[in-house]
């Protein structure tokens, strides 16, 4: 009996062992997970952070180089001395300032002098200010661009100064720069919930959401880092000591044993994440003590869990049969597992051979369309081919008449009038070649990227290719442009095949009405560009609107087209990302619209 009891409370012991190393198993496994979210978080976290600083960033990229294209830059930097060239660039600096919310906004000549600033008649005025130490004004004269942080000497205010620099047509060289301050980004991560700071590439903190942290470092700067940063003045005077609490290396530390305000000192997680152009990595501190907290609450349950299963194990120790049939019951389904998982690898054998034949049967769909469109070009050029041969042809007969009277007057001697016939036959070969050019590079293979296209140039080259038909018609052509630079994302190329499809349909269907005025409109709306043409025929009828872009549908007359134009127009404009709708005009005709994407 004796014996019985003490292996009985043996028994017991050793359960109770194997709950509390349940318990703290379960308790490393869960804080690991919960630990590995948390970072995880922290980081999408941080990524957003970054994400809205680079935003910040990148609106003001280009306000130097735009302020460099301002007329009144160039003269005060060949005329420095000049008092109301500088006003002039004083007020424009200034309004460039109110407008985008800049800093300051200042010009610098080619020796570091400020001749004019946004701020010239405030107490801390950049002008007359001298900037040749600074590291934007030596990289935008070497380099014609210049980025840099730092606290200004002048006014001693911290921010991001963009720098490019401008070159007059008398040839004088200086440096345009736009400081902007980053405190709202600052003043956004204090209110977070989240600990940030933001480092240079040297471990320098020069952004927190704890301000006490700002200008410390969280690595050991070397002599040189210190020396470039003193003599940049890129800091002031700030000794920039390490931050308490850190062991000064030279890689950026993983976890830091810091006191955030108003709370003791413990162990913080820290999550990298690179920022700017300029080597700057935003750094967000995660506390693990909550996950810690978690990860015990779960480990004592489970201990309790353990211990209860161990309990109901022991009472039900006699029933041994119930217990087979259970682990019988585990077997068969796990049988059952493999056997689904079976089904399931050979189902998704099935399907990968199904996409794989999917992107082979693509890919001969954009094979067979990129064809298509290399035959329409084609089959348009052989139909503009009687107009484009009568164009090169009277170039061709005026150039003949004139070399043959250019060889009867030299021989009399009469040079002024050999000059005259040279010019002409000068400009009637440069006509010529500028036919032929536009003819190469609409009948050429084109890359289907999408990249920006001028919609202007690309009007221009479609009506000089259908311009013989224009002429055999006797049509006119109307320019109609709001907006004459407007850039729009394409290809050139194929923009002007669906141009020229659609120029030529209306010049078809005014061919009856000599004086019809075909119509060509560019519009920017919002974020697209409409390209409409329009013209004075008849219009389209309900019967043929419903099969207008079916291939090998056409109303014209056996031989003068084989109904492919709008069916490959349609595939090219969609293949850019854009629209073509075609439909009557308001009062009378036909009026085709492409829209694309604004740049």
């Amino acid at each position: 009996m004796r014996y019985l009891f003490a292996r009985r409370r043996l028994s017991i012991y050793l359960l109770l062992a194997a709950c509390v190393g349940i318990a703290y198993i379960a308790d490393c496994i869960v804080f690991a997970q919960e630990t590995k979210s948390t970072l995880a978080q922290a980081h999408q976290r941080a990524v957003f952070y970054s994400l809205s600083l680079e935003s910040t960033l990148a609106r003001y990229e280009s306000l130097p180089k735009v302020i460099s294209f301002e007329k009144k830059m160039s003269v005060l930097l060949d005329n420095p001395g000049d008092a109301v060239a500088q006003q002039a660039a004083n007020q424009y600096l200034r309004a460039v300032q109110v407008t985008t919310g800049s800093r300051v906004a200042y010009l610098i000549d080619a020796d570091g002098l400020t001749l004019a600033s946004s701020n010239w008649d405030k107490p801390d005025t950049f002008v007359g200010q001298n900037y040749t130490f600074r590291p934007y004004f030596r990289d935008a004269l070497q380099f014609g661009q210049g980025r840099f942080y730092g606290l200004g000497t002048t006014s001693h205010e911290a921010g991001y100064f963009l720098a490019t620099s401008i070159r007059t047509q008398a040839g004088t060289r200086g440096v345009i720069v736009v400081k902007i301050s980053l405190s709202e980004f600052e003043s956004a991560l204090s209110q977070s919930s989240d600990t940030v700071m933001l480092l240079d590439s040297g471990g320098i903190i020069f952004l927190s959401s704890v301000p006490a942290w700002r200008y410390h470092t969280l690595v050991a700067l070397s002599a040189q880092k210190r020396a470039a940063v003193n003599r940049n003045r890129q800091y002031g005077k700030n000794p920039l000591d390490p931050l308490e609490g850190v062991v000064l290396d030279n890689t950026l530390p993983q976890t830091l044993d810091l006191a955030l305000p108003g709370q003791p000192k413990r162990t913080l997680l820290t999550e990298y994440v690179p920022v700017g152009p300029l080597g700057w990595k935003l750094a967000i501190f995660v506390d693990p003590q909550r996950d810690r907290q978690l990860s015990r609450v779960v480990g004592i349950g489970v201990g309790f869990v353990a211990a209860f299963v161990a309990a109901l194990f022991m009472v039900r120790n006699q029933q041994r049969k119930r217990y087979e049939e259970r682990r019988r019951a585990k077997n068969e389904l796990d049988q059952a597992h493999a056997e689904l998982e079976t089904r399931i690898a050979l189902r998704t054998t099935d399907l990968t051979e199904k996409i794989a034949a999917l992107d082979r049967a693509q890919h001969i769909l954009r094979e067979t369309r990129d064809s298509a469109v290399q035959a329409g070009k084609l089959a348009v050029l052989g139909q503009m081919a009687a107009g484009i041969t009568h164009e090169l042809s009277q170039p061709l007969t005026a150039l003949t008449t004139l070399s043959d009277n250019t060889v009867h007057l030299v021989k009399r001697g009469e040079l002024e009038e050999v000059s005259k016939n040279v010019f002409l036959i000068s400009k009637l070969a440069a006509r010529m070649g500028n036919i032929v050019s536009s003819i190469k590079a609409f009948s050429r293979k084109d890359n289907v990227g999408r990249e920006p296209v001028n919609v202007s140039n690309s009007i221009h080259q479609a009506l000089m290719l259908v311009e013989p038909r224009r002429k055999q018609v006797a049509a006119k052509v109307q320019l109609v442009r709001t907006s004459s630079e407007a850039l729009a994302w394409g290809n050139s190329i194929r923009l002007e095949q669906v141009l020229v499809n659609l120029l030529r349909n209306g010049l078809d269907a005014a061919a009856d009405q000599p004086g019809s005025v075909l119509s060509v409109t560019v519009q920017v709306q919002e974020k697209h560009v409409h390209i409409i043409v329009r013209d004075q025929g008849p219009g389209i009828s309900d019967a043929v609107r419903q099969h207008l872009f079916e291939p090998f549908f056409t109303t014209k007359p056996t031989g003068q087209g084989i109904g492919l134009g709008l069916a490959i127009s349609l595939a090219i404009i969609e293949e850019m990302r854009g629209q073509l709708q075609i439909g009557n005009a308001p009062d009378r005709g036909t009026e085709a619209t492409i829209i694309l994407e604004h740049v």
